[in-house]
């Protein structure tokens, strides 16, 4: 979290990698991307 927090800051706005956040399979993907809209 404090990496993302830390891109955040600079102004990155797309992340990606495990680093970030575990792989998710298509159908969370999509949940998540019309949750958001």
């Amino acid at each position: 979290e404090e990496t993302l927090n830390m891109l955040k800051e600079i102004g990155v706005h797309y992340a990606q990698g495990m680093h970030i956040d575990k792989p998710k399979n298509i159908d969370e993907v999509r949940k998540n991307n019309s949750l958001a809209s």
